[in-house]
């Protein structure tokens, strides 16, 4: 890869280069909900299953967005191909920032709800899910989001002689 200025431009013009920009700003718009849901749950609820709930809340806008915004897919979602994979890859980022929250919880001690608490945990989910972050886009753009075109319709992909 190029990485000169020219060279990183034209990455980004390119589709996957498309691909890594709209699944960055989907990741920023997951993160920024689930930290919020995270940082009022803290009130509610134990640190760990406040993790729990932020995590299932911004999973939901994280699959629609990726699928159809990042990688441009429509219609219905391919249940074994897409969607259970992609609750696979949630459930195992669900798994790691838990394991990483209830040890920052128990470092802050009893009460995750003060200010300084808050920012710990928050500040521990997101490390965790930044762990997994390049691992998910690799995933997701070769496995689970990617265009087979043998699968299409040729009206759809171009095969046909029509116009697309």
């Amino acid at each position: 890869m190029d990485l000169s200025r020219q060279g990183l431009f034209a990455y980004a013009r390119s589709s996957e280069g498309t691909k890594l920009f709209r699944y960055t700003m989907v990741s920023v718009i997951s993160v920024v909900i689930s930290e919020l849901v995270l940082f009022g749950a803290l009130h509610l609820m134990d640190a760990v299953w406040a993790n729990v709930v932020a995590v299932m809340v911004g999973t939901i806008p994280s699959y629609e967005l990726n699928r159809r915004w990042a990688w441009g897919k429509t219609g219905k979602g391919h249940l074994w191909r897409e969607v259970a994979p992609f609750w696979v890859l949630s459930f195992i980022g669900l798994l790691v920032s838990t394991g990483a929250v209830a040890v920052a919880a128990t470092y802050v001690g009893h009460n995750p709800a003060t200010l300084g608490g808050k920012l710990v945990i928050n500040a521990t989910t997101l490390g965790a899910f930044g762990v997994l972050w390049v691992g998910k886009f690799v995933v997701f753009n070769k496995v689970l989001f990617a265009h087979r075109p043998a699968e299409l319709d040729p009206v759809f992909d171009g095969r046909s002689g029509f116009p697309t």
